[in-house]
């Protein structure tokens, strides 16, 4: 008697498009298949740009299937490659703005917080930076084992304080609204008393 189990199917994440021999240069996951294709096919094309060095032409490829992307899971991976390639440009507040955008609709997936790493590294922001490379670990270890309490929990604190250092920073970053008014010429104020 001979016993055959079946092989555990290979999990396919975004960011798994490195080419390989029964996948061509830049093809799309089987699990990102979208209904029209062109945000499919435009995906695939900025991979393959950004894997010859053509970084300006993956962006513009990642650009043009944001243009017409309908599911979340398509949408939020053309954000983060197209945050990964702005950061390699030196664009990092663009940067930073598609990896917020990638956390708005996909606030679990690590990938999204190791673009918004890379990005706030880049603008100097290394305290806000480390927290958010934390919080990318500590969600890919939470996807493995989502039952495990400690890595809920480290996951909770990280958000908590990656959350902090952002408002902080905006907070730093607003501008000042305590200055008083500037006076005009010949408005100066009048002395009391005569």
């Amino acid at each position: 008697d001979r016993v055959v189990t079946a092989k555990k199917p290979r999990t396919v994440n975004a960011s798994d498009t490195a080419p390989r021999p029964d996948r061509g240069a830049g093809a799309m996951p089987p699990k990102l298949h979208d209904e029209c294709g062109q945000a499919t096919q435009a995906f695939a094309a900025g991979n393959a740009a950004k894997q010859a060095g053509d970084h300006l032409g993956a962006l513009a490829q990642y650009s043009a299937g944001l243009d017409s992307v309908r599911s979340v899971e398509l949408r939020s991976a053309l954000l983060a490659n197209r945050s990964l390639t702005l950061a390699t440009l030196g664009r990092y507040e663009e940067a930073l703005a598609d990896g917020l955008a990638c956390a708005e609709i996909r606030p679990s997936w690590s990938r999204t917080f190791e673009c918004q790493a890379s990005a706030l590294h880049g603008l100097g922001h290394t305290q806000e930076a480390d927290a958010s490379a934390r919080l990318a670990a500590a969600l890919a270890v939470l996807k493995k084992d989502p039952k495990n309490a400690e890595s809920k929990q480290r996951v909770k604190e990280t958000r908590r304080e990656t959350r902090e250092l952002r408002e902080q920073r905006l907070d730093r970053d607003a501008p000042s609204h305590t200055q008083a008014p500037p006076t005009s010429p010949g408005s100066a104020p009048q002395a009391s008393g005569a």
